[in-house]
């Protein structure tokens, strides 16, 4: 979405490093110099030398003493705050710490190893600024993302991921980051962004030249040569990837100018024309006046005088409170926060850039509009959750709106449970994961991670929300009111995908001679079909609890299997349990139609084994090699996709996209919001306009009825929903899995534990009210490194325990023996083994042990064998920290077992959703 130019004279820069002393770098000096030089550039600057301030010998207090100096009038329209230097672990928390020219590093004083980044945020908030940017190129840089989620109007560019430490680079002047921070400011923007680079664009570019470099590997601070990467293994190039970080809320701000454009200069105060005219005309009647009546009063040119004094500084000032002769003169356009799904997020996104440079993004939105016809008057800010966390955001609007309080979700023990006390156990060196005497124990790794935060989970409140179904609205307004005002308000259907099955090219083609139609079958006829071939077929089908599509598929399938879409259930039972049963594949992915898709394009040599139950679009962004449907997280794409035949089931719902408007209680610009949010579908639905966006993803526009927009195609109601799901869980075998957490010294390191635990808590949520669980940490307390601790037992089924163990995880002094943990988890799973589908997930940085040690050796050799020869088999998925990687011995468990090896901490709770989900029966998030 283009950007907007900040006006001259609002816009104040602080960079900060430590330029000389114990926490300088060699290249802070030069970094300073050269964004100081980018922003002050003539040709592209944004600001002008006297704006930008810079600290080369920072404290705490000189930091906040300088922020608080922005907090002016008129209101900043941009504070940017730039930091080169040390980033450090705070030894309590783990969070972020910017490192002083006075910081000391006492493990024993959390304040010594910097100023806290969450009490620099706190104070950039209260300056009021329009825009605030920060932009960290330091260690552990990428911690400071989660400031976006409290405040509007934010912006933070990271040098690095919130694990991992910045290689430096030997010899240059510049830091890597910033080298190429400054290079992207001075190149000319391109695109849709015809006003500038603005904030995302810059992140977008940075992002791009940081593609194929890695992170330190091993025992060094400096990036790998050509020959190093070339030598490491590809789960070890994911695995250090470098990928510096980004988040924003709120318009994106312009940070570099076109080139040509004048360069913006502080406005020379005189008075605009018309005031200077009616000046004039006033002193000039007032002196008619004084002349007709000087007999009577010989003192009224002195009063007249006055009184043009008076009326040329009252024009004065209210030119110069409305900013002056500004060549700028747009005001901050309105912004509307617009709440997509995963699946959908690609279209309303591209719709949203188009509409922002739109003719229609400049009509009045109320009558007494004054804003200058040449500005725009909305931004859009588009972002995407998963429809389960969606869904569960709307239950606890009441903690959306105050963005404090943890609200109910399936996980939420610790929500309101005290935060338990510190561990007495000595803390963990980062450097060695080694107890070192007398220092204070690290506190609860995430202490009411296991609730849901709307902010957190989701995002900030929207105004739009646009669904995939109208189902999911129908779900959410038959739910008890979550807060008194609140107000959803459909508009209509923005387009429509129908349901498919697609069929490899040759099963197709045998169901065609069979006489099954691709259009207008009964799924009855089609799955009689599928089932008298000689070869058999696996269906994939996302989760109906996590995906809109998988809902519907369902929906489809449970009521309308002879064809027409009941309100009871046609799905014999023992037909329904033989599909179930396949749909639950342990080890494979199906948090939504996304997932399944990415899957299927990595199936390399079972494509024609394989038939998915998704929608038209996705198929067609399949076939046409999207990189968002055909490549997974960490292995690479396949393009184009594997050309699946599509076949309509008879009765097959439709998704059809609401346009939802959400209305929060005592907003005072409601009315205003109300007409950006019409003025944006209007565009939406336009052929010419933001419906291109739509169709150019595969959808279709909803048929036009009298000029308006008729209502979508008749989908499920609520009572369908639930009388279809109903069937689906008394047809679904209850899922068992046992969560493996590591705990071992090490995890303290680097946010490596919070992280697991974040992960392992969107996991919990995908799991069904029927389906058993068990939470295990390793190593055990109390031990030299052996054995397991159980804070919930194999076979619980309350979600409320898996919730208040993770809120207490700690890190204990001890190494870990991952590969004894792993085969008693997998020994507990067979000794009570069913029917059911199972699956174990563990989430280590790895086994301390050395390669050449025997007892290692031995112990990897004996996990091994259990994994492919034990039975039942039992996939496992591994989720390798940073440090581990896939490889050798993780990668040979994920592999014989049938399960899964993720690398890497990014995007981790999502790829274990999608994978529980596979066994689950279905959460509600």
């Amino acid at each position: 979405m283009a950007g907007w130019l900040p006006r001259p004279g609002r816009v104040r820069a602080l960079l900060i490093g430590t330029t000389d002393g114990p926490g300088s770098l060699p290249q802070i000096s030069g970094d300073l110099a050269a964004v100081r030089r980018a922003l002050t550039d003539p040709r592209s600057g944004i600001a002008e030398a006297s704006q930008v301030r810079t600290l080369p010998a920072p404290t705490a207090g000189s930091v906040l003493a300088a922020v608080r100096s922005a907090r002016r009038r008129p209101r900043l329209d941009l504070l940017l705050l730039y930091f080169s230097g040390h980033g450090h672990l705070d030894p309590v928390d783990q969070s972020l710490r910017l490192g002083m020219a006075d910081s000391a590093c006492r493990p024993d004083r959390p304040d010594s190893f910097g100023l806290s980044y969450d009490v620099l945020a706190a104070a950039l908030r209260r300056t009021g600024a329009a825009q605030v940017v920060v932009v960290l190129d330091c260690c552990y840089s990428g911690r400071a993302l989660h400031d976006t989620e409290r405040r509007e109007n934010c912006a933070v560019l990271a040098s690095v991921q919130a694990n991992r430490e910045t290689p430096q680079d030997h010899g240059k002047a510049l830091s890597p980051y910033t080298e190429v921070l400054v290079e992207q400011l001075g190149l000319p923007p391109n695109g849709q962004h015809t006003s500038g680079v603005d904030v995302a664009l810059l992140h977008e570019r940075i992002a791009g030249r940081f593609k194929f470099r890695l992170l330190p590997v091993g025992d060094t601070d400096r990036e790998p040569t050509r020959a190093e990467v070339e030598a490491l293994s590809e789960d070890d190039r994911r695995a250090h990837s470098w990928s510096p970080q980004y988040s924003h809320t709120g318009s994106a701000v312009i940070l570099s100018r076109p080139g040509g454009e004048p360069p913006p200069r502080r406005a020379r105060v005189r008075l605009p024309a018309p005031v200077r005219a009616a000046s004039r005309a006033t002193a000039d009647r007032l002196a008619s006046a004084a002349a007709r009546c000087r007999p009577l009063l010989p003192g009224l040119r002195t009063a007249t005088r006055l009184g043009v004094v008076l009326t040329l500084l009252a024009g004065g000032l209210a030119w110069w409170s409305h900013g002056g002769d500004d060549p700028y003169p747009c005001p901050l356009p309105l912004q509307l926060r617009v709440l997509a799904s995963t699946e959908s997020r690609a279209a309303v996104a591209a719709a949203a850039d188009g509409f922002e440079g739109s003719p229609l993004n400049h009509r009045r939105l109320a009558p007494g509009d004054r804003t200058p016809a040449q500005c725009r008057r909305i931004t859009l800010s588009v972002y995407a959750a998963p429809a389960d966390l969606t869904r569960s955001a709307f239950a606890a609007a009441a903690d959306w709106a105050d963005g404090a309080r943890p609200g109910p979700g399936t996980a939420t023990a610790g929500c309101d449970d005290p935060a338990p006390a510190a561990s007495p156990v000595p803390a963990v060196s980062p450097a060695a994961g080694e107890a070192a005497p007398g220092e204070a124990a690290p506190g609860p790794a995430a202490a009411g991670r296991g609730c849901l935060v709307p902010l957190r989970d989701v995002g900030p409140q929207p105004d739009l929300w646009i669904p995939d179904s109208s189902a999911e609205l129908a779900e959410v307004q038959t739910r008890p009111p979550a807060l008194d005002g609140l107000v959803l308000t459909s508009l209509g259907p923005l387009a429509l995908t129908p349901l498919v099955l697609g069929l490899p090219p040759q099963v197709a083609a045998d169901l065609s001679a069979a006489g099954v139609r691709p259009r207008g079958s009964s799924w009855e006829a089609i799955l009689a079909a599928l089932q008298r071939l000689p070869a058999p077929v696996q269906l994939l089908r996302p989760n109906p609890a996590t995906s809109a599509t998988g809902l519907l598929q369902t929906v489809g399938l449970y009521l309308g299997y002879q064809g027409t879409l009941g309100r009871q259930v046609t799905l014999p039972d023992a037909e329904a349990r033989r599909l179930e049963k396949g749909f639950a594949v342990p080890g494979r992915s199906s948090g939504d139609a996304r997932q399944l898709l990415c899957e299927l394009a990595s199936q390399a040599g079972k494509q024609d084994q394989l038939a998915v139950l998704v929608t038209e679009q996705a198929l067609s962004r399949l076939d046409a090699g999207a990189p968002d449907v055909t490549g997974c997280a960490g292995r690479p794409s396949a393009a184009p996709g594997p050309g699946l035949a599509r076949y309509y089931p008879a009765g097959a719902p439709v998704l059809d996209h609401p346009m939802v408007t959400v209305s929060w209680p005592g907003a005072r610009d409601g009315a205003e919001r109300l007409a950006a949010a019409g003025l944006f579908r209007d565009w939406l639905l336009a052929p010419d306009g933001g419906g291109r966006a739509w169709t150019d993803q595969g959808f279709e526009l909803p048929a036009p009825v009298d000029g308006a927009t008729g209502p979508g195609p008749a989908g499920p109601d609520t009572a369908q929903i639930t009388t279809a799901l109903a069937g689906y869980a008394q047809a679904r075998l209850p899922g068992r899995v046992l969560f493996l957490l590591d705990v071992s010294g090490s995890t303290a390191d680097n946010g490596k534990l919070a992280a697991s635990v974040a992960a392992l808590d969107r996991a919990l949520r995908v799991l069904g009210p029927q389906d058993s669980y068990g939470l295990w940490t390793f190593p055990a307390a109390g031990t030299a490194g052996s054995g397991h601790d159980e804070p919930v037992p194999l076979g619980s089924t309350d979600p409320v325990a898996g919730g208040r163990a993770l809120s207490r995880a700690v890190a204990l002094p001890l190494s870990a023996q991952l590969y004894e943990a792993v085969g008693q988890g997998l020994d507990a799973l067979r000794e009570g083994a069913g029917r059911q589908p199972q699956l174990l997930v563990v989430i280590t940085d790895g086994d301390i042990r050395r390669a050449d040690d025997p007892q290692g050796q031995d112990a990897a050799s004996a996990l091994l064998r259990s994994a492919a020869l034990g039975r039942p088999e039992i996939p496992v998925v591994v989720a390798a920290l940073p440090a581990a990687g896939c490889r050798s011995t993780l990668d040979d468990l994920a592999a014989f077992s049938g399960g899964r090896c993720l690398a890497g901490a990014d995007g981790l709770g999502s790829q274990l959703a999608g994978l529980v989900a596979a066994v689950g029966s279905g959460g509600t998030g």
